[in-house]
């Protein structure tokens, strides 16, 4: 007898910080600030990880848990409720 057990491996999330420095000239208290690289959304989350919410909170009744909770239980992280309608 054979049986197979079918799993993914663990997901580790790729985080990319972009600060965007902000300074007040001192002499006219104008505020600048830095804008993002032309090349990064504009949303917190890549196109990965968005597609997979996507898909994740459109699988048929039963087939997944919420979102909201796979979401946590792959990362074990919150992911802000912009995800979650």
């Amino acid at each position: 007898m054979r049986r197979q057990v079918i799993e993914i491996p663990p997901i580790t999330p790729l985080v990319i910080e972009h600060r965007l420095h902000r300074l007040v000239c001192p002499c006219c208290s104008t505020s600048t600030r830095a804008t993002l690289p032309a090349d990064v959304e504009a949303s917190r989350y890549g196109p990965r990880l968005s597609a997979l919410v996507g898909l994740l909170g459109n699988a048929p009744h039963g087939v997944s848990a919420r979102p909201r909770r796979s979401s946590i239980s792959c990362w074990g992280k919150k992911l802000r409720s912009a995800f979650h309608s």
